[in-house]
């Protein structure tokens, strides 16, 4: 295997002759990446290269270890997020799979100031022929679940309010000729932590 990657490297080497070298980049670098429907495949690969490049930051100090978890804990949700999607791009070649914004069906003060509104963007859409599966992905040690004890632990209800706001505000903006989008479904996605909370 050390062969076959040495050799690769070698090769890659050979093929970037006449190519100039960038400064070390940075993790800001990246949020400066354009990316769009030719190139979206590479955003997982960027927030590898994010976490990475964060993580190689680090100055040595006694806060050190608690910033790298801090790090570790922002990055890996938008590594999951975008782990997430290309797994059902790939998948599901006959759907749809995006993160769109949602708009929102707008009356009164807030149709004549929509910046008083937060910005929905979704994390995952999936959406098929005749039906759209919006997807909120979470990334938390707790598996998104607030209480001490398991008989007190409930789910955290900003997570359902938010979720239920996407499908609901999805219906009601949906076009007439968009039928999945008046009868989609939402589903809130948890990566699986050490000590899974499994309800009864």
């Amino acid at each position: 295997v050390a062969g076959v990657i040495t050799s690769g490297v070698s090769g890659a080497a050979f093929r970037m002759v006449g190519v100039t070298p960038l400064a070390a980049p940075r993790p800001a670098d990246i949020d400066r990446t354009q990316l769009h429907r030719n190139n979206r495949v590479y955003r997982f690969l960027l927030e590898i290269c994010r976490l990475i490049l964060a993580a190689d930051t680090l100055q040595e100090s006694p806060d050190a270890e608690r910033t790298m978890r801090t790090v570790v804990s922002d990055n890996f949700h938008n590594l999951f997020e975008a782990f997430v999607r290309e797994f059902y791009r790939v998948h599901l070649p006959q759907a749809r799979v995006d993160a769109p914004h949602i708009r929102w069906d707008l009356t009164g003060l807030a149709q004549s100031d929509p910046g008083l509104l937060p910005t929905m963007k979704t994390d995952i859409s999936i959406a098929f022929p005749d039906h759209r599966l919006i997807i909120d992905t979470k990334f938390y040690g707790k598996g998104g679940l607030n209480g001490g004890s398991s008989d007190a632990r409930k789910f955290i209800s900003g997570h359902l309010y938010q979720i239920h706001a996407y499908i609901t505000q999805l219906a009601r903006t949906a076009a007439p000729n968009a039928p999945r989008d008046r009868s989609a479904s939402g589903m809130l996605l948890f990566a699986n932590q050490p000590n899974p909370f499994t309800p009864g």
